[in-house]
């Protein structure tokens, strides 16, 4: 258990330093190339997040694989085989991606955007340098995976840190004193991403343990195939099914409007995935491990415990960025303008991608016992019913439509999919997911910020709006936390060691 907090601690650092750099210098990357060009920005983060998912679960085998063969005896030889053999694999898709987007650029430049004012060279040449760099952002994640089931935690934040840090202010650097192009921005990207897959490549084959040479073996490829292939369409089809919304919006509205669903989808997703991601990749390889070694009795109460936490952490800042969404953009973009246009998007995404992150506990218990099945099919039904409520709503009412369909389609899949999942797995646990893993913390929370928006005093400055939003999220945080009794009785028991040791 220590280790398992370590690492979420570690987890949050490193995804939550990666999150801030990132979100806060948008209003920069804004300020430099304009709306529109950052409407490419959202366009290039919907397909990355769609094409890395042909890794055809290399990512996931490898972070699995790395857990169940550390908890081996005489496994040094297999870790180092397997991480050799994936990684050429990976390093092929890579390749096939730079080819895809290569191949979409022409057609992507003369067709898809709406009242665009960009050229279509320009496009073109984005929509290329896209590829390059998503190929290299999948390597990243590859290397990454590995050092999370290698439990190396605390080492892969560290470089994270770094690196994320590297590449937004380098960011910032060149459409500053090099080129405000939308072109410099990719290319920089690129650069940057290329050197933070070599350095992760390093790292994690330094903390592989010594052995042999490690070999190409096809046996390997044979062994986790059936595994593989699931995760990848698992991942594939809830890739598609989060950025469906963003790929239709971005033919179907005007560039500018897109590129304020853009701007309020990247603040949603990042706030919300640094809390999710976090805790997943702290509680999949101890959930493989569990597994592993048949105790169900210490999976259930992980279980419950991680979910208590994801609901804690997730629920009262969603709530409160829902709520305060336009006192955030002024705050943060200083621009009254684009806080108005971006604020009431905002508030409905954010809560939809909570409950993105709700159900990222019960797919993490789902991998770990190699079952993805149930996942597939409901990222298709789930696409299927948001592209035809986004093809009904958009032309009635436009982009505020489309992220109230997303918000509502998101909320009925998460307790579909948690409740189907407990008909297999930890039978008879859902109703206490349902109730003190999940609504009791929510209500408390939402109660909390509630009272805040209502008491809020009018004619507030910055300061003032920033102090009152912070307390917001404590207070809710604490309520959360009260209603929530694992981790209730983990907080209590932290005070207590802490004031003991005073």
């Amino acid at each position: 258990m220590p280790l398992i907090k370590g690492n979420v601690i570690a987890n949050m650092v490193g995804n939550g330093w990666a999150a801030m750099v990132s979100i806060a210098f948008l209003p920069l990357y804004i300020h430099f190339i304009g709306i529109e060009s950052y409407a490419l920005v959202g366009f290039y983060v919907a397909m990355q997040a769609i094409l890395s998912r042909l890794d055809m679960g290399l990512t996931a085998v490898m972070s699995r694989e790395l857990a169940r063969l550390s908890a081996t005896e005489n496994g040094e030889q297999a870790m180092r085989d397997l991480v050799r053999t994936l990684e050429l694999v990976c390093c092929l898709l890579a390749a096939v991606i730079v080819i895809i987007m290569a191949s979409i650029a022409p057609w992507v430049s003369q067709h898809w955007f709406n009242g665009s004012t960009l050229s279509a060279a320009v496009i073109h040449q984005s929509v290329v340098l896209m590829g390059i760099v998503i190929a290299l952002r999948l390597l990243y994640g590859f290397y990454c995976s590995g050092l999370l089931g290698l439990q190396r935690q605390v080492l892969l934040n560290k470089a994270k840190v770094l690196l994320e840090t590297i590449v937004a202010l380098g960011s910032v650097l060149v459409l500053w004193r090099i080129s405000p192009t939308i072109e410099a921005f990719f290319m920089w990207q690129a650069i940057a991403g290329g050197f933070a897959a070599l350095t992760m490549a390093w790292l994690l084959w330094k903390a592989l343990p010594k052995s042999g040479k490690p070999m190409l073996r096809l046996d390997i490829l044979r062994t986790v195939a059936r595994f593989a292939g699931g995760v990848s369409l698992a991942t594939l089809t809830a890739s598609v099914f989060i950025q469906v919304d963003k790929l239709m919006l971005s033919a179907m509205l005007p560039i500018e409007v897109f590129g304020f669903y853009a701007l309020a989808s990247a603040v949603s997703m990042g706030s919300m995935f640094l809390v999710s991601a976090s805790i997943f990749s702290a509680m999949y390889p101890a959930f493989t491990q569990l597994i592993a070694s048949q105790n169900e009795v210490s999976l259930t109460q992980l279980y419950h415990k991680g979910s208590q936490a994801m609901t804690v952490l997730l629920v009262p800042a969603a709530l409160v960025i829902s709520f305060f969404s336009k006192d955030i953009l002024e705050v943060w973009t200083q621009n009254s303008a684009l806080a108005t246009q971006v604020a009431p998007i905002l508030s409905v995404i954010v809560v939809a991608a909570a409950f993105s992150g709700i159900r990222y506990l019960a797919y993490a218990l789902q991998l770990s016992h190699g079952w993805t099945r149930l996942t597939v099919f409901s990222n298709l039904i789930a696409i299927v019913f948001l592209f035809a409520a986004l093809q009904i709503v958009v032309p009635l009412s436009g982009v505020q439509g489309a992220a109230l369909a997303f918000l509502i389609v998101n909320a009925l899949y998460t307790f579909f999919y948690v409740y189907i999942m407990h008909r297999k797995v930890l039978k008879m646990e859902f109703y206490k997911w349902l109730s003190a893993d999940f609504i009791l913390p929510s209500v408390a929370a939402f109660s909390i910020v509630l009272c805040f928006w209502l008491l809020k005093p009018m004619d507030m400055n910055d300061l003032s709006k920033l102090m009152w939003i912070l307390l917001a999220e404590g207070l809710s945080t604490l309520a959360a936390v009260m209603f929530a009794p694992v981790v209730r009785r983990e907080m209590t028991s932290l005070y207590n060691a802490i004031f003991a040791n005073r």
